[in-house]
């Protein structure tokens, strides 16, 4: 059973990657997928490290290169204010108290930012906004109830926390994960 899980999340991913290439807006929804509920971290083999989101990644920019159904980067406010929060992190980097680390969480947030424009770039339509909240609701949501099962089954005795590694992971952001999926959901009724 513990070799399962890892063989699961595995071929779920490799499988999506030949997909990725010719649709690469699937790799925004897996992307998101492996981002938001990190199913790997639920293993405990050997897809526990492995660097799914990267994997997932650099073909949905390979694809993006290649295909034609994507929409200009928009120039919304939005969009130009990500950019001056990336340059001012980049440059106050160097600078920080504990650099190493803080190159560690500059390679994240770039990331993060990268995927983020490239999100609105192919997800675009009703359809695919739709597709997207969907994986954001369900992504979330698992860890709701996963952890309102284990609740009731410790009679709250113990704290649910998210998957090790992953941005749900510390003491209450868990609960602030749920509270931010709520219009989502209320979105997608």
């Amino acid at each position: 059973c513990r070799v399962m899980r890892s063989l699961l999340v595995a071929l779920l991913v490799f499988g999506a990657l030949p997909i990725i290439i010719v649709r690469p807006h699937v790799g925004v929804l897996v992307w998101s997928w492996i981002g938001y509920m990190n199913p790997h971290r639920l293993t405990w083999d050997f897809a526990y490290t492995m660097q799914f989101a990267v994997m997932i990644a650099v073909p949905t920019l390979f694809g993006l290169l290649l295909t034609r159904d994507r929409k200009p980067v928009p120039a919304a406010a939005e969009i130009w204010l990500m950019a001056i929060l990336l340059a001012y992190f980049t440059f106050t980097t160097p600078f920080a108290w504990a650099p190493d680390e803080a190159w560690g969480q500059l390679e994240k947030v770039t990331k993060v930012i990268l995927m983020t424009v490239v999100t609105t770039m192919l997800i675009y339509g009703r359809d695919r906004i739709r597709a997207l909240f969907f994986v954001l609701a369900l992504s979330i949501g698992f860890f709701g109830l996963k952890g309102g099962i284990f609740t009731l089954r410790t009679g709250g005795g113990e704290m649910v926390q998210g998957p090790e590694g992953s941005f749900i992971e510390g003491n209450t952001f868990i609960g602030l994960a749920l509270n931010m999926v709520i219009p989502v959901v209320i979105a997608m009724a």
